[in-house]
């Protein structure tokens, strides 16, 4: 089955990354983008370093990546108390993002 997916904002001024998208059937938020690689930065935002999709807030795949971004595999978590953690870090990832209109100004004020 096919997700219909609204692109909901981006908190980068580079590439877009990392972006959200709002799944318009069930309002499951999907968070994509270069993992944010600045200590400083991580501890701020409170964010896990991995990559992962949570699918209806019951499942977090974790993809594994070499350094050259080739996927090397993918991690299912279904344990309720973990899945409830990277919930909680796609909320934070959401309070910092930034609607599509507010970012498209800020870029075409930049260029």
């Amino acid at each position: 089955m096919a997700r219909q997916l609204r692109f909901t904002g981006t908190d980068s001024k580079i590439d877009g990354c990392p972006a959200l998208h709002a799944d318009e059937a069930t309002g499951e938020i999907i968070v994509q983008g270069t993992p944010i690689t600045d200590p400083a930065d991580l501890a701020q935002l409170q964010l896990p370093t991995e990559d992962f999709w949570i699918f209806d807030s019951r499942i977090v795949a974790l993809l594994r990546f070499d350094d050259e971004d080739n996927l090397l595999g993918v991690e299912l978590i279904t344990e309720p108390a973990a899945v409830v953690r990277y919930c909680v870090a796609r909320d934070a990832a959401m309070h910092h993002a930034v609607p599509y209109d507010r970012f498209a100004t800020q870029v075409a004020a930049a260029e």
